[in-house]
C-alpha cells in the first residue's frame, strides 16, 4: 500500500530530476558522463499508479460552454 508520504517523495523526486537535482556524474580515464537516476517517464507513472491507490487523482475539469 503506497502512503501520502511516499507519493510525497515520488513528486519530490520528480522536481528534483526536472531541476537538475538528481544528475549522477562518473569521471574515469579523463571522461565524464552525466546521467539520471530515474526517468521522467518512470516517476510519471509511478506517480501516477500512487494517485490512483490513494484515490487523490485529479480530475480535468470540462471546458466551459458559452451560449448566446
Amino acid at each position: 500500500m503506497v502512503t501520502v508520504a511516499e507519493l510525497q517523495a515520488l513528486r519530490q523526486a520528480r522536481l528534483d530530476l526536472l531541476t537538475g537535482k538528481r544528475v549522477v556524474s562518473v569521471q574515469k580515464d579523463g571522461r565524464r558522463i552525466e546521467y539520471t537516476e530515474a526517468s521522467l517517464d518512470e516517476l510519471n507513472r509511478a506517480i501516477n499508479d500512487a494517485e490512483s491507490v490513494l484515490g487523490t487523482t485529479r480530475r480535468r475539469r470540462r471546458p466551459l460552454g458559452v451560449r448566446l
